[in-house]
């Protein structure tokens, strides 16, 4: 084997090695994307659940039940905290679908 044959071997098996490494950095980069939207997505729905939860607590359904200019009486608070309450889970059901249908997987 000449010197010419070996440096032809070591280009053609360089080459391989560029090749696997750019087929690695590829498969890395759209695992971080998937990776990063779903975080997104896991903070945009924790936001939004936490939101409305907060909107269940006593004093936050009264200043609900004020602010639309009806007097905030124990019942009433109730209801809203009902609503509220009601609201969130539906909200977390509906995010839980959404998932489950991008991703394939089947809702238990």
């Amino acid at each position: 084997m000449t010197l010419s044959d070996l440096a032809n071997l070591s280009t053609f098996l360089s080459g391989i090695a560029v090749t696997a490494s750019l087929i690695y950095l590829a498969l890395q980069v759209h695992q971080n994307t998937k990776h990063t939207r779903a975080l997104i997505r896991q903070g945009r729905a924790s936001r939004a659940v936490t939101v409305t939860l907060a909107e269940a607590e006593a004093g936050m359904a009264a200043a609900i039940i004020t602010a639309d200019g009806r007097v905030a009486t124990p019942e009433r608070v109730q209801q809203q905290q009902y609503e509220s309450f009601f609201y969130a889970r539906h909200k977390v059901h509906r995010i839980h679908r959404r998932r489950a249908c991008e991703s394939g997987d089947r809702l238990r």
